[in-house]
């Protein structure tokens, strides 16, 4: 996932597409994410380490009074090479514990 300005449209992606790819391949699209509560953090490091990242974001929501909600999204920042060390925004939905 990466964040796009919201004047790009869907013709935008696809001449992008056809530009680079020579054809329009259906798995890169556009999404818009519905609004709420989210708490990120940044993983820097070995992509193999991002478990403990998540492990981290998610013992400090539970000691801020907060739950995770569904699947975190992973924002990649750089490019991911093996054995590369690599930057990765992740995104976790939340809401108030109970």
């Amino acid at each position: 996932m990466i964040c796009v300005p919201d004047y790009l449209e869907d013709r935008h992606l696809h001449s992008a597409m056809v530009d680079s790819l020579g054809s329009i391949d259906p798995s890169i699209y556009f999404k818009t994410v519905p609004g709420g509560m989210f708490a990120q953090i940044l993983h820097e490091g070995y992509y193999d380490d991002i478990a403990l990242t998540k492990a981290k974001l998610e013992e400090e929501l539970r000691v801020q009074g907060y739950e995770a909600i569904g699947a975190s999204t992973e924002i990649i920042m750089t490019p991911m090479f093996f054995h590369n060390r690599c930057k990765v925004i992740i995104r976790q939905r939340i809401e108030h514990a109970e």
